[in-house]
């Protein structure tokens, strides 16, 4: 499922999911990228082993245009029913109706659905100066041609993500306080906090989760940058894409 879920992320988000790719995530941490196989390799200054960088990585500013609250649907044959307080559900017409509910059927196997609410992100503001610290570790043999790095990351105040690895999957969120039926996708993010599974008919891979960095975007060096490091010229006020590329995992 992770394309597909990421590709969904992307499209909402502009921005990459933690879940499934890696289980920790903070500004500036490395990891390899080889043939779609995403392997964590630590912080960068641990990479490096150039402590004078932490500098550079703390120096952030707000990252503008990221949706405080999404619904995520990873394939169009997902289908998402809202149920509210005391309607009854037709995939689980047994289970109880006192909250409202939200009803969630994967169609296809390696299907995704997820919500996130309380949307807040920071990216670093001159990830070029990063760049010296990078050849260095590149002459030291430090650093790889497959790492690479994150530039800016988002937190969420609350988090559900939800994976299955069957068609014909259904499952049930249910409120657990008394709150409006969610009848919008904004709406059903917004009660994130307050939803858990309570009903579900195949297993499912969950993420639920408070506080928590959920999403980031991702930076390789170029090439050039690293295999010409003895006659690259260096200039602080260059922009980002002559240095980097960004990344897709």
């Amino acid at each position: 499922m992770g394309n597909a879920w990421t590709t969904a992320v992307k499209r909402q988000l502009e921005m990459m999911p933690v879940w499934p790719v890696v289980n920790h995530m903070e500004m500036g941490y490395v990891v390899n990228v080889r043939s779609d196989v995403v392997t964590p390799v630590g912080t960068f200054e641990d990479t490096t082993h150039d402590p004078d960088a932490s500098a550079v990585l703390q120096r952030t500013a707000t990252l503008q245009g990221v949706n405080r609250n999404v619904e995520i649907v990873s394939e169009r044959s997902v289908a998402v029913n809202a149920l509210a307080k005391g309607q009854a559900s037709s995939v689980f017409p047994n289970a109880p109706a006192v909250n409202a509910r939200i009803d969630v059927r994967f169609n296809k196997r390696d299907s995704a659905y997820g919500l996130a609410t309380g949307i807040e992100g920071v990216t670093l503001t001159s990830p070029v100066l990063l760049i010296p610290h990078i050849q260095r570790a590149w002459r030291d043999g430090n650093w790889q041609p497959d790492h690479v790095f994150v530039y800016a990351i988002a937190r969420a105040k609350a988090a559900r993500f939800y994976a299955g690895t069957d068609s014909n999957t259904d499952f049930q969120l249910a409120a657990d306080v008394d709150v409006t039926v969610p009848g919008t996708p904004v709406g059903r993010a917004e009660i994130a906090a307050s939803l858990g599974i309570s009903q579900q008919s195949k297993a499912l891979l969950t993420h639920e989760v408070e506080n928590s960095i959920e999403f980031f975007r991702a930076f390789r060096v170029r090439g050039n940058v690293l295999q010409d490091v003895g006659t690259f010229e260096f200039d602080p006020e260059m922009p980002a894409e002559d240095v980097f590329e960004e990344v897709e995992i």
